[in-house]
């Protein structure tokens, strides 16, 4: 499944009232992180004498890793914000992990998680897991760490489970992405003794971006996911 690139937009205009994203993305051997964020508020900024971007210019962030077993060839969703933004974050994460696979994270699931996940289990294809500490298949590929082990009931049927969902097509918010480090780059030379080129831009918008993620992922945590 794909999401098609006029349900993508549609979907960004209901959650965002028509504002234009920008997505980096960064990539591990065995982790990927997304962080979407407003370009015309990046470039609002005073940038005379900046070395942080606020975290209220990023929009969503999510991070997809790899585990060290099988899991049907899923990787877990490890962390995601971004109020309005699930569907958008999922897709990317479906569409830029290999094999397409995700699970929930394989240690802990908020409420909210959990709820978004089983709305979402009827409408995709999903794989069992097989708990890796007392399998119950003969097959190898199926086992994983599970968040409820088989000796207390499990594992779950909503979270013990590698997913296949509607991809979202990564390349238009990442050509956002490279057009803003071209105007950002026109503004610090506008702004700067030292002339900056687009590699130069670049290395200092994206450790901005990874640096302020964190703070933006901390601080939505706290508001909207932190179990009480």
């Amino acid at each position: 499944m794909k999401i098609r690139l006029d349900e993508l937009r549609q979907l960004i205009r209901e959650a965002l009232e028509g504002e234009e994203l920008a997505l980096y993305v960064w990539r591990y051997p065995s982790y990927i992180k997304v962080v979407l964020y407003s370009p015309s508020e990046l470039l609002g900024l005073d940038w005379s004498n900046r070395f942080e971007i606020p975290k209220s210019v990023l929009r969503g962030s999510a991070g997809f890793g790899q585990t060290d077993n099988p899991c049907n060839g899923a990787w877990q969703v490890s962390s995601i914000a971004g109020i309005g933004l699930g569907k958008l974050l999922y897709g990317l994460g479906y569409a830029l992990v290999p094999g397409g696979r995700l699970m929930p994270d394989r240690h802990f699931s908020s409420k909210r998680a959990k709820d978004a996940w089983a709305k979402s289990a009827g409408k995709m294809r999903g794989l069992p897991l097989d708990d890796v500490e007392s399998p119950k298949t003969p097959e190898k590929e199926d086992d994983c760490e599970v968040q409820v082990p088989a000796n207390k009931g499990g594992p779950d049927p909503i979270l013990d489970v590698a997913y296949e969902g509607p991809k979202v097509d990564p390349g238009p918010m990442e050509k956002v992405h490279e057009k803003t480090i071209e105007n950002l780059m026109g503004i610090l030379n506008s702004v700067s003794n030292k002339r900056w080129d687009y590699e130069q831009t670049r290395e200092k918008l994206e450790d901005m971006l990874r640096s302020s993620s964190a703070k933006f992922f901390t601080s939505e945590f706290e508001k909207y996911y932190k179990e009480r």
